[in-house]
């Protein structure tokens, strides 16, 4: 758990289809990309940025002008803070300041019967009578080994890798793992088929640039055709993360108003989703913590993304099981920025939002396992390696140990 409680737990349900951006592509320079899949889970700047919009609407700090609304109290920043987020280095010794926002936690799944749930991997079975995946009940269970094995990453299995895998039991490099999601109270596995229905893409093709006389018709089509992805939950499911509010921020006398909202869009494409807040006293269920416990297990649970430095990982653990996601998010001052609906940027600008650098983070539901003797100065360094106190004020680098 936090150094303090939690005040509030906020629950996310999508009324449909929905579309969380993605970076598909390496080049930086590549503008267009046909194939378009949405994430399944919110980025922590989402939430972010939803919390923070919020706040302003409930509190009376923003004011239609143009069919658009603007921040019209110079309170503002005290309440949410004078810019986004921004992902500065490890060594910054600037810790980010989100007004009352104190903290936030890792996106969880959650349930509409109160169940908490984490991505998890799990090793696939094929059954041969019911012609189907299954997932193992041995739920990665790594047994002790005299010697290490290679580190696995998932997403990079190679044939190489195959002589080694025998005395792992359950795992089969053919049949790879299914990530799925872990209860956080009984530790039961839910596959990812049991939460998310099937969507058909949608292909178009974007009809809202100008033609100049220097552009010819066939090439703007052609950097406007699409099809994308959409994700979609089963009616039961959705997301919740805690959030710890400084209600006092502005007035001791007088709460911040942070309440229920029957629609709110977050994500690409205007996806609404049904927001629930709830104010908490102490949190019961077990959460991820900055700094998972050494002494309880020797197999480190993301329960998060978290961005780490894998070569220096790698020394501390006889297996990693993971997978990689791309971070990069959008910056903007509360004081300079004046057209929050404008282009993007790839460089700061002062009147309009801009792209951060982009990282590969370790994604949610990966696994470190350590070795099976760490002395106490070694625990020391790979509690240094674990920590991103940057990334970690708004739910990144948080663990769970099991």
């Amino acid at each position: 758990m936090p150094d303090k409680p939690y005040t509030h737990f906020v629950r996310l349900f999508p009324q449909g289809n929905y579309f969380f951006g993605n970076e598909n592509y390496s080049d930086s320079e590549q503008r267009a990309f046909y194939f378009q899949k949405s994430r399944a889970f919110p980025q922590q700047t989402t939430l972010l940025g939803l919390i923070r919009y919020q706040l302003l609407l409930q509190n009376d700090m923003l004011v239609p002008e143009k069919g658009r609304k603007r921040i019209a109290s110079n309170k503002a920043a005290a309440l949410i803070g004078d810019t986004s987020f921004a992902p500065l280095s490890r060594e910054s010794s600037e810790i980010p300041s989100f007004g009352a926002i104190e903290a936030i936690s890792p996106v969880l799944l959650v349930r509409n019967n109160g169940s908490q749930y984490a991505p998890f991997p799990a090793f696939k079975d094929w059954e041969k009578d019911e012609n189907k995946w299954s997932v193992s009940e041995h739920t990665f269970h790594v047994p002790a080994l005299k010697e290490s094995p290679p580190k696995l990453r998932a997403s990079l299995s190679k044939t190489n890798y195959l002589n080694s895998f025998p005395q792992w039991g359950a795992y089969d490099v053919k049949k790879d793992i299914e990530w799925g999601f872990r209860n956080l109270e009984d530790g039961s596995f839910l596959p990812y088929g049991a939460v998310f229905e099937t969507t058909e893409p949608q292909i178009g093709i974007y009809k809202t640039q100008k033609l100049t006389h220097r552009q010819k018709k066939d090439r703007r089509e052609r950097e406007g055709f699409f099809k994308m992805h959409f994700q979609r939950m089963k009616k039961e499911y959705g997301f919740g993360f805690y959030l710890r509010l400084d209600l006092l921020r502005l007035d001791p006398l007088q709460k911040i108003q942070l309440e229920s909202q029957a629609a709110v869009i977050i994500g690409k494409e205007r996806s609404v989703f049904r927001m629930e807040v709830e104010e908490v006293g102490n949190v019961l269920a077990p959460l991820p913590s900055l700094q998972p416990s050494f002494t309880s297990g020797n197999r480190i649970w993301l329960a998060g993304p978290a961005r780490l430095d894998l070569s220096r990982v790698y020394e501390f653990c006889q297996t990693v099981v993971s997978r990689e996601i791309s971070f990069r998010c959008i910056q903007t001052s509360v004081r300079n920025t004046n057209n929050y609906h404008g282009k993007l940027s790839r460089q700061k600008q002062q009147a309009s939002p801009f792209l951060s650098q982009r990282y590969n983070l370790l994604d949610a539901g990966s696994l470190l396992v350590l070795k099976t003797s760490l002395s106490q100065d070694e625990q020391d360094r790979f509690s240094e390696i674990l920590a991103d106190p940057v990334f970690s004020s708004i739910g990144y680098n948080h663990y769970l140990t099991y």
